[in-house]
């Protein structure tokens, strides 16, 4: 996956029914799979992040890390492609 632009916002809030904290990441990236540019966000919290175009049905893919959820996507990608 070539990420040619990246922007995060990543904060951490306490959780009201624990003293626990949760780590909420989003993502904005661009991918090229098959000459095509993608525009993908990133989403993730509880250590299981969701990467997704959002303009293109069915391509949205999971995984236990960031990388993880891209890689998982490009193979969507792929396939849809």
């Amino acid at each position: 996956m070539q990420i040619s632009s990246l922007s995060s916002v990543s904060t951490t809030t306490a959780q009201t029914q624990s003293a626990a904290q949760a780590e909420t990441l989003a993502a904005v990236a661009s991918d090229t799979v098959s000459g095509k540019n993608y525009a993908i966000s990133v989403d993730g919290s509880g250590g299981t992040y969701e990467a997704s175009v959002p303009n293109l049905p069915g391509a949205s893919a999971s995984g236990s890390s960031v990388q993880a959820a891209e890689n998982n996507l490009d193979a969507i990608l792929d396939v849809l492609a």
